[in-house]
């Protein structure tokens, strides 16, 4: 314990020497905004995942829920997943499936033997839709998409 505590003690004093080097030589230590990240914990089909929010973004109905665009992670170091509006869910009725898109604002974009996909507005707390969809008689599962990009060619 003691051991680590002196090279602990050992690195900061490093830093701040360095810190001190770069202000003498006139160096400006500047700020990288890429780096700083606000993240705000959410639950999307049962796994914790941090928004990324947006810099000019600090308050308002934008940083609560999940939209269509949003960015999550599931830890520092994982690439990044995008909220794309989908909703895929799978109906006890095929039949239902335009009286349930109707009922909660929703865009049939697929429906065939019970299962279906549905389109959020880009505007509609994606959250919001999944907690109503699951609560609904004739939805069996729900689940948000989330794309990872992996065959983006940018």
């Amino acid at each position: 314990m003691k051991k680590q505590t002196i090279s602990v003690l050992a690195l900061a004093a490093a830093m701040t020497s360095g810190l001190a080097q770069a202000e003498v030589k006139g160096l400006q230590e500047l700020d990288n905004p890429s780096l700083v990240l606000n993240v705000q914990q959410l639950d999307v089909n049962g796994s914790e995942y941090q928004k990324v929010i947006p810099q000019q973004l600090q308050s308002g109905e934008a940083l609560k829920g999940l939209f269509a665009g949003d960015k999550l992670v599931e830890s520092m170091f994982a690439k990044p997943l995008q909220a794309t509006g989908l909703v895929f869910a799978t109906l006890s009725d095929s039949a239902d499936a335009k009286a349930v898109a109707k009922e909660f604002g929703l865009e049939l974009v697929y429906s065939r033997k019970g299962n279906t996909v549905f389109r959020a507005p880009e505007t509609v707390d994606l959250l919001s839709v999944n907690d109503h969809l699951s609560a609904d008689s004739r939805v069996k599962a729900v689940k948000i998409e989330l794309n990872n990009n992996k065959f983006d060619t940018k």
